[in-house]
């Protein structure tokens, strides 16, 4: 009996754990008036600027629209950020 519960109780843990890493770093609104985008490049440029809108894919990819420019990378090359990354924080 003590086995069962262990492993039920290891099971929800997991469970928990997988589901509050997935996607938790991605805001919520596609369409976002005060995001910003902080993006490294694959050449090793980076990129910054205002948020038009993002969309997400399943392959853990992100498109974001910044001004007339599309980028397509991996979410871990993106930071999403609320204010303007270059300004002072109190």
């Amino acid at each position: 009996m003590k086995k069962v519960f262990c492993t039920v109780v290891l099971v929800i843990v997991l469970v928990f754990l997988l589901v509050g890493c997935s996607e938790g770093s991605m805001p919520s609104d596609k369409n976002p008036k005060n995001l910003y985008a902080i993006i490294t490049l694959p050449n090793g440029d980076i990129v910054e600027g205002k948020v038009k809108e993002y969309h997400r894919y399943d392959e853990g990819c992100v498109e974001v629209y910044i001004g007339d420019d599309v980028y397509f990378v991996h979410s871990a090359r993106v930071v999403f950020v609320n204010s303007h990354p270059n300004r002072e924080r109190r």
